[in-house]
C-alpha cells in the first residue's frame, strides 16, 4: 500500500499531537532530527490502523510491536515502513519484506562509500542509479530486520 501526500508542510505541531494521541503511543520512541521524520512515522502507524480497520483485521493492532533492532511486527507478519519527502510506502507480508521509498528530485554526491561497492558506485551515472542502488540495499537490510548498517558485506 502506498500513501502519497504532498502537503505536509501544512500539518500543524498540533495536528503532530493528535495524530499521535490517536496512535496511543504506538509509534517507536526514538528521537528524530527532524520534526517531520515523527510525523511521518506517526502517519506510517495510523495509516497501517486504518488499513486494518478497512479489511476487518484493526484487532492485529494489539499486538503491534517493534523487534529489538526496531521492526515493526504485527504478531507472525513482517511489517516494513518507509518515508520520504512526498510519501510513505507500507509492507505487510508473512514472510520477509523490505520496502524503501526516496525522493528522486534531491541531487545526491556520493561523498564516500558508505554501503556501496566499488563497481556499484561505478555504475552510477545520476541520481536515479545512486537510489536504485540505496533503495534496494536498504529495502535488504529491512526484510532482515537489520536497519541500516555501515557494511553489509562483513
Amino acid at each position: 500500500m502506498v500513501y502519497i501526500f504532498n502537503e505536509i508542510d501544512k500539518v500543524t505541531y498540533d495536528d503532530y499531537l493528535k495524530l499521535k494521541e490517536l496512535n496511543n503511543g504506538l509509534a517507536i520512541n526514538k528521537d528524530y532530527i527532524k520534526y517531520e521524520d515523527r510525523l511521518r512515522h506517526e502517519l506510517c502507524i495510523y495509516i497501517l490502523k486504518m488499513y486494518l480497520k478497512s479489511i476487518n483485521k484493526y484487532n492485529l493492532m494489539n499486538s503491534f510491536k517493534y523487534s529489538d533492532l526496531g521492526r515493526p511486527e504485527i504478531n507472525e507478519l513482517k511489517v516494513s515502513f518507509s518515508k520520504s519527502n512526498n510519501g510513505i510506502i507500507i509492507g505487510i507480508d508473512k514472510e520477509d519484506i523490505g520496502v524503501d521509498i526516496e525522493d528522486y528530485s534531491k541531487e545526491y554526491i556520493i561523498t564516500k562509500n558508505l554501503f556501496l561497492s566499488t563497481k556499484e558506485i561505478k555504475l552510477i551515472n545520476n541520481s536515479k542509479d545512486y537510489i536504485f542502488f540505496i533503495n534496494s540495499k536498504e529495502s535488504f537490510l529491512k526484510s532482515k530486520g537489520l536497519g541500516i548498517i555501515d557494511n553489509i558485506y562483513k
